[in-house]
This record gives C-alpha cells, structure tokens and sequence, in this order.
C-alpha cells in the first residue's frame, strides 16, 4: 500500500500543545469564531486538531515564528515517515549555515524548507534567531510563508506584468516585500480580508486562523508523500519504481514537467540511480516533485554468496570473504534493492554459491546487493591508466564504449597477453583496447591489442612524475601531448640514453602503442656558439684547445673547442691568418662555431690578445 501522509494530518502536533483529543465542538469556539468553525470541527472530527485539557482549543491564541516554520515545514512533509531520509540529510547540508539558531527546535525544519525551495538561509535564520524567534507571526508573513510553500516564486517571477493591485483598505499598511504574496494568497482564497475590507497586515495569526489556512491549503493541494529506495529507472517509458519500507515496489510514470530534484539540486530522470532514496510528493493524485538523495553507506563489503534464509523476520544472507575464508552473515533491509547481472530482481533467489556479491549496509541492514557469476568477462575497454604505485598493487583503470570509467586490483599472478603474446603488465599502456577477465572482482586475465605507429617533429616540452609522464612535440605548427611510457626507452645520436637527456627543440622520431609512447630517438640540438676567453692548454695534434671564461656568477670555467682544418684564425692586430699551431697559451681570443652534446665546434677565431 502506498505509505501516504495528507497535509492536514502533517500539521496535527503544531495545534496540540499538552492538549486531549475533543469532539467536534470547542467550549470556547462559539459565534465569535463562526468563520473559523467548520474547519476546526473537520480537523477535529480527523483527529488532527486536539484541544486543551479544559476542553477549550483557544482559538485566539497567537503563534510565534518558531511555531509557523514547523507548520509550514510539515504541510509539506517534513513530518511524513517516509521523508526522514530527507529531512536528515537537509539538516547534514544546511547545519553549518544555520549554526546561529541550532537551538531552535525547528532548525531542522527550517533546513528542509531550503532544501525544498521555500526559504532561503538567510530567511530561516531570520525566523529562528533567537531574537525573533517566539515573536509573534504577523498576517503578512504568514501570506508569504503560505505563498513560498506553494512555489509563488516561480509564478511571480513568470507572471511580472500581471496587474497585482490590491483593494484593500489598508494595503498602504503592507510591506512592500510582502505585497506580492499578500496578492497571491488573496487570489487563491486561502487568505482575505478581515472585516471592512482591511488585510490587516501587522495583526498576530492566531490558532483559528490557522486551521482556516491549513484546510483550504488541505482541500487545494492534497499532498500525499511516497518514500523509499529507487528500485529501478525506465528512461524510455520515463518511469521509476520505488520499494517501500516493508518491500512493495510501486511503479510511477514521471513527466518531463515533474520536478525531480537529487541533493537538492535540479535534475531529470536520467540522473536518477538504482538505490537512492527518494521521496514523491503528490499533489491531487498527480506526482509534483521528486527529492533523491545520493547513495551513502556505512560499510561495503564484497565477497562469495554463501546462502540466504527467509523466515518471518526477513531475508538473512552468508557471504565468504575470498582472502581469508571467514563467513559473515548480512541481514537485508526490508526495502533492500537486489541487482543479478545488472538486472534488477525481487529476492536472491536467483543466486548461486560462489556467485560474486557486492553489499551495502546502511543502519546495520544491507540496502543495496549486487551479483554476478564468480567469473565475469567484460570485453571492448579502453585503457585510461595503469598504477603500480597503489596501496593495493597493480590497478589498472579502464572505460567502457559509455564513457563509463572503473578502476580493478590486478591479481600478482594475471595472465597479460599484449597482441596475443605473453607480456609483463608494464606493457600495458594508456589507449591500448583490453579484454579483461574478473575473479571476485579482481582482473585475472589481460588481453591487450596495441596499435604501433612512428611520430616525429620537435620537443616543445617535457614533463615527468611519479604518476604520468608527457612529451609534447610540434610539427607543422601543430602541437601534441603524449603519455610516456615507464619502460620507454630513449636513444640519442644513436647511443642509449634517459629522458634526463633530451633538450627542448630536440628533433625526435616517437614510436607510440595506441596513445603512449613507448620509444624516443633523438638527434641532438645544435646551438650557435660565441664565446671570449684565455688559452690556458692547446694540443695541436687532435686540434684541441682549452679556454678559461668569466661565468655570470664572477666566477672561472673551463669550455673545450674543437678546431677544424676549415677553421679561420685571424690576428685582430695585423689581420694576418693563423694556424693551430700560432696560437700561445695565454692568448685572449673569441671563438664563433656550434655547441652540440656540450662539444664546442669552432669555426672561426679572433685573436684578441
């Protein structure tokens, strides 16, 4: 049956304050109260309105700001069994904010009203501080409360140039923030004048007035609330099905104009998930709105499915734990949603021993299970990263033709095929297609195909980490990151070397497996060279000469130049030209030529000195 909560039944505790349950008549609700009289005597008859122990309901007694904010809290819900979840997790996201007024027994309520749209934070602390909190509730601010509550926001804001004149006799006496409202809840009839046609903004809402508001509320909106766990989405047909707390699951087709909200933010059934709870809010038999709040457990706990025992007090379920072979027992909550290959199921009874199991728990009870067949193949991956560096070992991240990304533990002893030969699991690179087999989870088997290809052009940057390395060349204008390999190995003018060795502008070949470099040949930069020193060693035999220059820190160092047979050697005194063999220790000169792999080539000499 459908765990259903009407609006009037909401807002019972707000009107019985140490107060018994009476028959439909008031001592104290007599002819001065005639206009309040039908509506108190139907709740009352409903059990909802409880008067005093002297048998009088007090009609015109007044009630605080405190008081309005739960009333208008539970008119939409707040007080429905099946809005706990909700309610709770408004507090855990608005209790920071509303720190100031934690001591007001309606903070709570006051965060479902921001969660819901109603208020704002600043509006709630505005009604619970603790300076206004016992104030009592003005007319005006109860046309606002009863407006915000039933979305006039939203209509307002759609509605600008509708002519909102009001004919009251005392509508200078209204707040000009409260006019709209006071206008909305006139039009709808739930409120209105007072007699000789005054609002009576500043006048206290009193406890009749209130059972007045609360029945038309009643009869116009007749909220009704459905909670529990999202038992599965059908976005073709825009459906959902819902399992409440004693296991029934009921199906409800959503409209692209329900509002479905998760966390409290804007969303569509799309963004709906299997074991969320939500709460429906109906309104007149129609679904109005959907609050879902994201799956959060206590505990997960993954494992062999050992077997289940029904009895009368529920479904109890033995799982083995793989690694140590201990056997724990998991009770299923009554509502719990129950997954078999991604299909969503009744019971466990579709389980097998041995099957690999997923639980998790939330308030001592398992809330959400899910299984599958011990071995699970799962076939057309993309590999996004390969992490040896994790707590658990090898983790190896994959995604699926959705664009879904699921990160698994690699067993030490995985099988790793790469192109259908044996391989260590280093081999397997960013972008290479997998095939993975799962035991309890955990990959087993590796079946990687990698598609090699040659890149070349010009090192515009390098980066290396502990996580990811890249190397970005440009060729042709275009530039392009890669992913480097940890096994990449790197050759320079033909002899083995480390990426510490390669220089920006350094032309490279890359060789890539599917998007990760895998090998690096690099031919070495030529860079243009001048530079002025003194001779301080010359062999003329392998045309060697050793100069001592100033560095830029004041300092001496030593640069070795290589003198060709082509290299021109001039005396700045008489322009004559020289040899290797002309020079002298001691000499001052200013050698032009090319550095390459730290070698000074020399082209021409001036002899300065």
């Amino acid at each position: 049956m459908k765990k259903v909560l009407s609006l009037i039944l909401a807002v019972a505790m707000l009107l019985s304050v140490a107060s018994v349950a009476q028959a439909a008549k008031f001592a104290d609700v007599d002819e001065n109260y005639s206009w309040a009289e039908a509506s108190i005597e139907a709740l009352s008859e409903n059990g909802v309105i409880t008067g005093y122990e002297d048998g009088t309901f007090k009609p015109g007694k007044s009630i605080t700001r405190q008081e309005a904010i739960t009333l208008f809290s539970k008119a939409l819900g707040a007080s429905a069994e099946s809005n706990q979840e909700i309610v709770n997790f408004a507090y855990g996201i608005y209790e920071v904010d509303l720190e100031e007024c934690a001591d007001s027994y309606a903070v709570k309520q006051g965060a479902y009203l921001v969660y819901r749209k109603v208020l704002t934070i600043d509006e709630v602390i505005d009604y619970l501080s603790a300076d206004n909190r016992n104030l009592e509730l003005k007319r005006c601010e109860a046309a606002t409360l009863i407006a915000k509550a039933l979305a006039a926001d939203n209509w307002l804001e759609n509605n600008k140039d509708i002519d909102k004149t009001l004919t009251y006799a005392d509508v200078d006496e209204i707040p000009a923030k409260y006019i709209d409202y006071v206008y909305y809840t006139t039009t709808l009839g739930i409120m209105g004048d007072m007699g000789d046609n005054k609002f009576g903004p500043n006048e206290m809402v009193t406890r009749a007035q209130v059972a007045v508001m609360i029945k038309r509320i009643a009869d116009m909106m007749n909220f009704e609330f459905v909670g529990g766990v999202i038992a599965r989405i059908d976005t073709l047909n825009n459906s959902i099905s819902v399992k409440t707390a004693d296991g029934e699951t009921l199906k409800f087709v959503v409209n692209n104009s329900d509002a479905v909200y998760i966390d409290a933010n804007r969303a569509t059934i799309n963004d709906l998930e299997a074991g969320m709870e939500a709460s429906l809010i109906f309104s007149n038999g129609a679904l109005y709105e959907i609050d879902a709040i994201s799956y959060t457990e206590d505990e997960t706990f993954s494992g062999a499915y050992v077997s289940q025992k029904t009895d009368t007090t529920g479904t109890t379920i033995k799982i083995e734990n793989v690694s140590t072979g201990a056997i724990s027992s998991y009770k299923l909550a009554a509502n719990a949603v129950i997954f078999y290959n991604g299909e969503a199921v009744e019971n466990v009874e579709k389980l097998r021993a041995s099957d690999y199991v997923t639980v998790q728990i939330s308030g001592g009870l398992v809330v959400r299970l899910t299984a599958q067949p011990k071995e699970e193949v799962i076939t057309s991956l993309k590999v996004t990263a390969v992490d040896a560096t994790a707590a658990d070992g090898v983790t190896i991240t994959v995604t699926d033709k959705n664009g879904k990304e699921t990160s698994y533990i690699v067993k030490d002893d995985a099988s790793v095929l790469k192109n259908s030969v044996k391989a260590p699991i280093t081999d397997i690179v960013v972008g290479d297609t997998v095939t993975l087999t799962l035991e309890y989870g955990v990959v087993a088997v590796i079946k990687a195909t990698g598609v090699s290809k040659t890149l070349e052009g010009t090192i515009e940057e390098i980066t290396i980490s502990n996580a990811t390395s890249y190397i970005t060349i440009s060729k042709d204008g275009s530039k392009t990151r890669y992913i480097m390999s940890r096994n990449c190995t790197v050759t320079l003018e033909g002899d083995a070397a480390t990426v510490y060795d390669l220089r920006l502008g350094s032309y490279v070949k890359l060789k890539t497996e599917s998007e990760t470099v895998v090998a690096i040949t690099a031919e070495a930069v030529e860079s243009a060279l001048q530079v002025t020193g003194t001779i301080k060693t010359i062999n003329a035999s392998y045309g060697l000469v050793i100069i001592e220059v100033q560095t830029a820190s004041g300092g001496v160092a030593e640069k070795q130049l290589f003198i060709k047979d082509s290299t021109k050697i001039l005396d700045s005194a008489t322009g004559k030209s020289f040899t290797i063999k002309n020079l002298k220790v001691g000499n001052i000169i200013t050698a032009a030529g090319t550095e390459k792999l730290g070698v000074y080539e020399v082209n021409a000499i001036m002899v300065l000195q």
